[in-house]
């Protein structure tokens, strides 16, 4: 028979390391409050930034309607009317003779969930796209129009 192995046997031979020792419950509380700390001074930096997204986006999309727009005054004759307002640009509108759209994809939605704000032109003025911003209340302080 064979002789039994020794205890150690898993340990590498010459090897000094001491057991696993686990963390105490100080040191657990320790990391813990510094990670809280890291995370306070950290995520309300991400939260400006999804701001500044939402706004950027929106500006983005303002502009794409725009252009959307100026394509269906050049093939139209004129830019839509208040009653049309931006649906004419995905929906030709009975009316319209030379309509080659569809100009916008889907119904244009700002990144918080509202839709866009179609002023039609008027006189010399051509029409202007808004986003009522976040409250969805148009003339507020944070309505987004391009620059």
């Amino acid at each position: 028979m064979s002789e039994p192995l020794p205890l150690d046997y898993a340990r590498p031979r010459g090897s000094s390391k001491a057991p696993l020792s686990f963390p105490t419950f100080l040191e657990v509380i320790v990391v813990l409050v510094l990670v809280m700390v890291a995370l306070a001074v950290v995520v309300p930096k991400f939260g400006s930034d999804r701001k500044a997204a939402r706004q950027a986006a929106a500006r983005a999309d303002i502009s794409a309607c725009n252009i959307a727009l100026e394509d269906f005054r050049r093939d139209v004759g004129t830019y839509p009317t208040a009653a049309e307002g931006l649906g004419a640009l995905y929906d030709p509108p009975p009316s319209a003779t030379g309509w080659n759209g569809p100009y916008l994809r889907k119904p244009a939605i700002d990144p918080w969930g509202h839709p866009y704000v179609f002023l039609p032109a008027t006189g010399s003025t051509p029409p202007r796209v808004i986003s009522p911003g976040p409250d969805g209340a148009q003339g507020t302080a944070d309505d987004v129009a391009p620059k």
